[in-house]
């Protein structure tokens, strides 16, 4: 599920270029250091993140089966999270991502579950969180 950009390099520095993706909405998450976002998804709605500065330990969950896998996402790092799945991730060190999703945004399709919910063993003990990420409920 994972990719490189492609990236061309010469003497003025680079041009990257993400996997092709048909985007409804674009937007970029800029995270400090030790925070942790998730577990979210959005009824419907595939999500291609592709990570353009830092570092983040990635996790996408199935919410079909129950099964997850984890990710280090680094620079030009792309990650494709199909609709079945939940994603979150904990910043390693500050991280800015670019998400290009296939639908746009609408309240009602979007939802999570409490990020201790499903095993998960994150790489830091106190993650700094929102107060809806901390308060959504367990899976």
């Amino acid at each position: 599920m994972t990719s490189k950009c492609i990236t061309y390099h010469d003497n003025r520095g680079a041009v990257v270029k993400p996997p092709p993706f048909n985007a409804a909405e674009c937007f970029i998450a800029f995270s400090n250091p030790d925070v942790l976002r998730g577990f979210h998804y959005h009824e419907g709605q595939d999500r291609l993140i592709t990570c353009l500065e830092g570092e983040t330990y990635t996790v996408l969950y199935e919410l079909a089966t129950g099964e997850w896998q984890n990710y280090i996402l680094t620079p030009f790092k792309t990650l494709y999270a199909p609709r079945e799945y939940a994603h979150a991730y904990c910043t390693l060190v500050g991280a800015k991502l670019l998400y290009q999703t296939s639908t746009s945004y609408e309240p009602t399709l979007d939802h999570g579950f409490h990020w201790r919910s499903v095993g998960v063993i994150w790489p830091v003990e106190n993650p700094v969180m929102n107060t809806r990420d901390k308060e959504l409920p367990p899976l």
